[in-house]
């Protein structure tokens, strides 16, 4: 599996994670164990999920309409791939920037 498989295009930035908490209406951690429960994810959640790694905008104009414009082409992605891959995509992605959120703020 190529690199751009495995993250899918996908990159999460803190305006970006705001965007997807308003648009789902809960918090990062609450996504999170969400898309880690047994059940796993709802298609509504990965595919917004999807959608806010995949906005392109900005960081000043990232908002709540940013994710919703990005659905339709997240909701092809999970169609493509599946959800398992793009489940671990948003998995990895979203890991990778909370973990060097941490690490900036224990280095501040």
């Amino acid at each position: 599996m190529t690199k751009e498989i495995d993250t899918l295009g996908l990159s999460y930035t803190t305006n970006k994670v705001a965007a997807l908490e308003v648009h789902v209406g809960r918090s990062i951690s609450e996504i999170i164990a969400e898309l880690q429960s047994e059940k796993g994810a709802s298609l509504a959640t990965l595919r917004a999920a999807v959608a806010a790694g995949r906005i392109r905008f900005p960081d000043a104009l990232i908002g709540h309409i940013a994710v919703q414009m990005e659905l339709g082409d997240a909701g092809r992605l999970i169609d493509e791939y599946g959800t398992a891959v793009v489940g671990s995509a948003v998995g990895a992605q979203l890991g990778d920037f909370l973990r060097t959120l941490s690490a900036e703020r224990e280095a501040a």
